[in-house]
């Protein structure tokens, strides 16, 4: 008697054991089908994703900023400019310097901000696979002029103050120009790499048409951080 009884318990003990092994199989099976069902496979997603919606109050504030710091950037930059060229008694070699660099900050908002804003807002490159490289390629050149005018105008300044009979007989107009033109004719050149790695490149959302982005695609992470 004492032995059938341990014959139920135990045949009672393996059925719930059974029971319990099949329930955890079919739970880790939906968390399986579950997290299949959010993975993404390369740029195409698998399944739905849920996003939080942007407010659209942030777009209008982003519009606003950035309608404002442009218009301010074109136009100061255009003031500068007229000014630096129309009045003689202004053109002095400190002064050819800030004229570069007002033409480079000018490329920069032309070419740079109004390519950020909008496939921000529209979550979509539409610009085309030409503008893109054109694009990268002025904004890189922008920021290298910039860079390289405010290193002449330290330069030239330090040597005005700390060395002024000796910078005399080379701060001239004719070296300003001389070293002008050779930091826009080196920024061309090393921004090279920029159109000939940027590329447009396709991806899917959910429940959306195909989507462009335009970014740089180096071959190598050592050119990258180069």
């Amino acid at each position: 008697m004492d032995i059938q009884k341990l014959n139920e318990t135990s045949s009672a003990f393996s059925d719930c054991v059974r029971a319990q092994n099949n329930s955890s199989l079919n739970s880790t099976a939906n968390m399986t089908v579950e997290v299949i069902n959010t993975t993404t496979c390369g740029n195409a997603s698998v399944g739905p994703k849920l996003q939080p919606a942007r407010p659209k109050e942030m777009d209008s504030v982003r519009i606003l900023l950035y309608s404002l710091i442009f218009l301010l950037s074109v136009f100061g930059n255009l003031l500068i400019i007229a000014v630096l060229t129309l009045n003689k008694r202004m053109r002095t070699v400190t002064n050819s310097f800030l004229l570069s660099l007002a033409l480079s900050d000018l490329m920069m908002a032309v070419f740079c901000m109004p390519f950020t804003l909008i496939p921000n807002l529209l979550g979509d490159f539409i610009f085309g696979a030409a503008m893109c490289k054109i694009v990268a390629y002025f904004m890189g050149i922008s920021v290298s002029i910039s860079t390289f005018s405010l290193v002449a105008i330290a330069i030239e300044r330090y040597s005005a103050i700390c060395n002024p009979l000796k910078s005399r007989a080379w701060q001239t107009r004719s070296h300003a120009y001389r070293v002008i033109t050779a930091t826009w004719i080196l920024s061309f050149l090393i921004m090279v790499p920029y159109p000939v790695f940027s590329v447009l490149v396709a991806f899917n959302k959910p429940h959306r048409a195909t989507r462009h982005m335009c970014r740089l695609d180096w071959p190598m992470s050592h050119f990258e951080q180069t």
